[in-house]
């Protein structure tokens, strides 16, 4: 099994988008969100009729090159998950750096593939120690287990900070 994450392009955007619905509902788990009358996962578009309506939440993605990082995890041949990171934040004003999402599909959690696509990604994400974090829904305590272990085993050290942010009870993991 060969682990690649790959830089996005903006004409690679759709693979995001067929993924976006998986981890949507993944989510969902945690954030109590039900689709839509239409069956769409957008609880703040109830006249959302199909995925098209997911493509505003990630098309900015490519329009702020440098700063918003897109990258397509692929195992072997497979788009296996998507990751998003930004330079600084995209909302907590003293992180430098943030890995936005990550996600893998289900079939292959448990193989250590999120753990080798973070390897890949950090590099590249920027920022000094104590000023970088993730977001996780209150809740996951599988996604927070992961990111601690992880962290841990790229010798990273992390702190969890318990907030609310714009209505909703995350974890903050800063590294």
């Amino acid at each position: 099994m060969v682990v690649r994450v790959l830089p996005c392009r903006s004409d690679e955007a759709y693979i995001i988008g067929n993924l976006y619905p998986l981890y949507l509902n993944d989510l969902s788990a945690y954030s109590g969100d039900m689709p839509n009358a239409h069956g769409v996962l957008m609880p703040d578009e109830p006249d959302a009729r199909d995925a098209d309506a997911y493509a505003p939440l990630y098309d900015f993605w490519w329009q702020h090159p440098g700063v918003l990082r897109p990258f397509i995890i692929r195992v072997d041949e497979h788009a296996a998950g998507f990751a998003l990171t930004s330079s600084p934040s995209l909302g907590i004003p003293h992180w430098q750096a943030e890995i936005v999402e990550l996600f893998v599909v289900g079939a292959c959690r448990g193989r250590g593939v999120a753990r080798q696509a973070l390897r890949q990604i950090l590099p590249s994400l920027g920022g000094t120690p104590g000023q970088r974090g993730v977001r996780v829904l209150a809740g996951n305590a599988r996604a927070l287990g992961f990111w601690r272990a992880a962290l841990t085993a790229e010798q990273l050290s992390c702190t969890v900070e318990e907030k609310v942010i714009e209505g909703r009870e995350l974890a903050l993991v800063v590294f």
